[in-house]
């Protein structure tokens, strides 16, 4: 009975060779390990900001397009009507344009609002592209517009700050109108209608756009400091027009809120 206690007590006892075994070789993760954990999280937000940013860089193409599209036509109306091509191209395709997200600025979470650099970047770098590339062409249709970019350009750089802001301000609420009215119109006659309407009313009124002012001082040979300036000048303004709307809704929902208390 004794040796059969025995027995019993030292297989209970004696542990598993295999567990053992891997019990000791397994070693706490190295420092090089977490180096390549970070790194590859580091590669894939580096990656990603790039490809937002090729995204905004597409999207200030096609705005400069429309702006270019602006610049080619007397009549001013015709001209601004044409300008809506480079939106249409920017909300068929997908394309990043500052203008059309940071009016979500209070509804995005902190890494949607973190988009916002790369794709604004993107959009001055892509209208100074075709600003500069459109300078390069042959001489009749490169004399034209930049001579009418500088007029335009002198009138901008002439304008005081105070009156550069109010007019990004006012330019940035119309672009938010035309992207929700786009997002949420019923049909695509409501979205298009909206898209035409605001980009014509801000261009027939000379409403600052800070894409558009970059592709019209780039073309125009006047992209100075006081130019670098006043774009900065009206991408504040801009983004203060964007979110007049969101604001204001926001303001009357607490408002509501604190009366039925």
């Amino acid at each position: 009975m004794e040796q059969n206690n025995t027995s019993k007590g030292e297989n209970a006892v004696r542990p598993n060779r295999k567990t053992v075994y891997r019990q000791k070789i397994t070693k706490p993760k190295s420092k090089k390990t977490d180096f390549k954990a970070n790194l590859k999280i580091d590669k894939r937000t580096l990656f990603n900001n790039i490809n937002i940013f090729i995204n905004g860089l597409l999207g200030g193409i096609a705005f400069a397009l429309g702006a270019n599209a602006f610049l080619s036509i007397n009549n001013k109306y015709l001209g601004s009507a044409l300008f809506t091509v480079g939106m249409v191209i920017i909300f068929a395709y997908g394309f990043g344009l500052y203008t059309s997200k940071v009016g979500y600025f209070l509804k995005n979470n902190k890494e949607q609002n973190l988009m916002l650099i790369p794709i604004w970047l993107g959009n001055l770098v892509g209208a100074t592209l075709v600003g500069g590339d459109l300078r390069l062409t042959r001489s009749q249709v490169s004399a034209t517009l930049i001579s009418r970019a500088n007029q335009l350009s002198g009138e901008k750089l002439a304008d005081s700050v105070w009156g550069v802001l109010i007019l990004s301000v006012f330019c940035g609420l119309l672009m938010f109108i035309a992207t929700d009215g786009f997002k949420n119109a019923k049909n695509a006659a409501q979205k298009y209608i909206t898209l035409f309407l605001c980009v014509m009313v801000f261009l027939l009124c000379d409403f600052e756009h800070f894409a558009s002012s970059a592709f019209f001082f780039t073309i125009g040979g006047a992209f100075t400091l006081k130019a670098c300036w006043y774009l900065i000048l009206m991408s504040i303004g801009n983004t203060l027009g964007a979110l007049m709307i969101p604001l204001c809704h926001l303001g009357v929902k607490y408002i509501r809120s604190q009366a039925d208390k």
